[in-house]
């Protein structure tokens, strides 16, 4: 029987005192600890990527099959030429709590973007203190996708950027505290606003900005979503008690600003 190859002499000691062995025809590992850390953070974020990738596909098509969301789409046409910005509030954590609520409302908002027909002109930005290290990098991964601090004020809020709101099941008093702060969108998604101010005893002022969306006002067009699960897919619990409010006359406004000297 042969003899057993002596390795003894391929000993090698490393940095810290420790003798390594490399196996026949095979380099010995070097990675330090950060190393193999951050290869495993890596390795960690780009399963959680595709993940959330193959959970956003399923649940467009959901959205996209969703008949009852046809007075949302119509408005996103009505506005399509015009729309510059679109502004994502209290989205909530696509790993969290509700996530698989917050992942809908997410396609509902891919659809949007595909009904606007300009994705590589519109800025999309999302703000949620709810958001994780996760969310973010999912978020921001998309091109032209931000992720702005929500606790902080924006300039571009001034702005009369035509801007798309998308806020559904955003607390009442912040929405009120953004849409009192800021010009105010052409098109708004948010709760049920009439049903919440007739529920009210009394009637705060700070919650007064909401009237302004009323169609009896006669500057936004209002219409309700009135959506039902169907085969326990979490569609209604992603879009019940909302409403759109849209601007009938902005696209007028539109042409007649671009029309001045």
């Amino acid at each position: 029987m042969p003899r057993r190859k002596n390795l003894s002499k391929n000993i090698q000691l490393s940095d810290d005192g420790w003798a390594i062995i490399p196996g026949r025809n095979r380099a010995p590992m070097r990675l330090t600890l950060e190393d193999q850390l951050e290869k495993l953070s890596i390795t960690a974020t780009e399963a959680d990527h595709a993940r959330l990738d193959r959970e956003l596909v399923k649940a467009s098509g959901e959205i996209r099959e969703e008949a009852t969301l046809s007075s949302l789409r119509d408005a996103v046409r009505a506005l399509k030429q015009i729309t510059k910005r679109v502004l994502v509030l209290g989205l909530g954590s696509l790993v969290g709590a509700t996530a698989s609520s917050s992942m809908l409302q997410l396609a509902m908002v891919v659809e949007v973007l595909e009904l606007l027909g300009r994705k590589e002109e519109i800025d999309v930005v999302f703000r949620d203190p709810a958001f994780t290290g996760v969310d973010v990098a999912f978020l921001e991964k998309h091109e032209r996708w931000t992720v702005e601090d929500a606790l902080k004020k924006h300039a571009k809020d001034l702005e009369t950027t035509p801007t798309v709101l998308i806020a559904p099941h955003l607390d009442f008093d912040v929405l009120a505290a953004h849409l009192g702060s800021t010009h105010l969108p052409i098109l708004l998604l948010s709760n049920d606003l009439q049903h919440y101010m007739d529920l009210r005893i009394g009637d705060a002022k700070e919650f007064d900005v909401f009237t302004k969306f009323y169609a009896s006002q006669g500057d936004y067009v209002e219409e309700l979503l009135v959506v039902q699960d169907k085969g326990g897919s979490g569609i209604g619990r992603a879009f019940n008690d909302l409403g759109v409010y849209w601007r009938k006359d902005a696209v007028r406004e539109d042409e007649v600003k671009n029309k001045s000297p």
